[in-house]
């Protein structure tokens, strides 16, 4: 992986955007996007649809991403002109902030927006932006909301500048999104990118700015994470993985801050610097773990509705177990995290349920729902090997959630479908109605106990370690978990 030279890429053309998801059908809607001037952040957005751009007259743009404004500092769009059949305007009245009323049918509208500049590390991960030379458009918020699906575009950019994302058509040039609300495209004069394959699929990986970490152990970290999501699953994620990483400038943005999403078969992580630079490469092989396992779960599976519980908290929990698998930390730093999450969850004064944590994710619950969400996973799968004498655990519920739910099959309400799988199992159901359904403060001794964990209070913190003599039922739990994983790989 090195960096691109303009000379080398001129055969992408201008906007080489290099995507890997083939669309399932005839867009119904052509747009190019055009960025006029990188530092003053100017883009125009041309829509053209097939017929009326909508059923209804309403014009409306999305306010909010994971949370966070679009535009945080006022309206961007600067203008927005809609026209008809045959090309003749159609008169359009602004009646709130990314709100449009057009008066008749609309077949066309052109869009200019100016990109408020980010503020922050969590709008350099949720909205679209330009900043010197690199940036990242997200059509979710550059288009209307009635005109995401069957999308076609073509991207025009300055001399110079290139696209890096997911949805490539045959002709090197349009990009086809079934949903664009999932596309997310990195512009920048001279990225860095290279292509692996984890298994027999190929995924991408992109980066911009003055990352410590070396690009060629970038890629592996990420081929190594795939890899073993992959085994977990026992399938490939839907989509080929486009890896977009993004470090900004140090002097606009605090050290030690990041922010991340996946969408669709793109994986997006913003990170500033870290305190110490050789916690560069552990604290970025930690993003990888977390952000890749929403490959899988979510994005592979044609679930909906608000379920974040579970694969956040299971993603909290696959990814330290991947990491004490590949010697990435030990036993003891595992054992770290489930105490430090039991802590949280134990000073949790407002309890709710997972359910109702995920539905008030982003007002407030971010914290108890990562924390009790990954106690939760692990005391789901201490039973599941409690039970089954450590042949069964937690990658079988993923396993067979991917089985019954991998995309393209119909949609499912998420919570439903993950509820009875769990309650399938009858050793589950307490864990389903106490802690998933219901309300009642996380009761973990017994799952320490089953584990194999001792648990201790020490000024006022929990604190686990193995116990001494474990039982034949508490060894075989312990090194499904990876105690003494890094024994074995020495023997090897």
């Amino acid at each position: 992986m090195s960096k691109i030279q303009a000379s080398t890429l001129i055969k992408f053309s201008i906007a080489a955007l290099l995507v890997l998801l083939p669309c399932a059908v005839p867009a119904q809607t052509t747009v190019v996007i055009a960025v006029r001037d990188m530092v003053r952040a100017s883009v125009d957005v041309d829509v053209r649809c097939q017929g009326p751009c909508s059923r209804e007259k309403n014009i409306s743009f999305v306010r909010e991403s994971g949370g966070v404004p679009v535009a945080g500092g006022g309206d961007r769009i600067v203008s927005l002109e809609a026209y008809g059949e045959n090309g003749a305007p159609v008169q359009v009245r602004k009646f709130a902030p990314f709100e449009y009323l057009a008066e008749s049918p609309y077949h066309r509208l052109v869009v200019k927006r100016t990109l408020e500049t980010p503020g922050s590390v969590d709008e350099l991960a949720f909205r679209s932006w330009l900043l010197q030379e690199k940036g990242i458009l997200m059509l979710g918020d550059l288009l209307p909301e009635q005109s995401l699906t069957g999308v076609s575009v073509r991207f025009v950019l300055p001399q110079g500048v290139f696209a890096i994302g997911a949805g490539k058509g045959a002709d090197g040039r349009t990009y086809r999104f079934d949903d664009a609300s999932d596309a997310v495209v990195l512009v920048a004069r001279r990225p860095e990118y290279g292509t692996a394959s984890f298994g027999a699929t190929p995924f991408t990986m992109a980066a911009v700015g003055a990352w410590p970490v070396r690009d060629t152990e970038r890629m592996s970290m990420a081929t190594g994470v795939l890899r073993g999501y992959q085994e977990i699953f026992r399938a490939d994620p839907v989509g080929e993985p486009v890896v977009i990483l993004v470090r900004p400038p140090a002097s606009a943005f605090p050290p030690n801050r990041w922010a991340a999403q996946v969408k669709g078969s793109t994986a997006l992580i913003v990170s500033t610097g870290v305190p110490f630079g050789t916690q560069e490469p552990q604290r970025l092989h930690e993003q990888l773990r977390h952000e890749l396992f929403h490959l899988w779960a979510p994005n592979s599976l044609a679930l909906g509705g608000r379920y974040d519980w579970f694969f956040e908290g299971f993603a909290q929990y696959e990814s330290v177990k991947l990491a004490v698998a590949v010697n990435r930390i030990t036993f003891d730093d595992l054992l770290g995290t489930l105490a430090k999450s039991a802590d949280v969850a134990a000073a949790d004064t407002f309890p709710m349920s997972l359910i109702e944590a995920s539905e008030k994710r982003f007002q407030g619950s971010q914290s108890r729902l990562y924390a009790r969400g990954m106690l939760v996973a692990f005391m789901l799968d201490v039973e599941m090997m409690s039970s089954s004498d450590a042949r069964r655990g937690s990658a079988d519920i993923l396993r067979e959630l991917v089985a019954r739910h991998r995309k393209p099959v119909t949609e499912s309400d998420g919570n439903k479908s993950v509820l009875d799988l769990l309650d399938a199992l009858p050793e589950l159901r307490p864990i389903v109605g106490s802690y998933i359904k219901g309300r009642e403060p996380l009761r973990l001794e017994a799952y320490f106990e089953k584990a194999g964990f001792l648990a201790e209070q020490r000024s006022g913190a929990t604190v686990l370690s193995a116990v001494t003599k474990p039982s034949d039922l508490q060894k075989k739990v312990l090194q499904r978990m990876g105690y003494n994983n890094w024994r074995r790989q020495e023997s090897q």
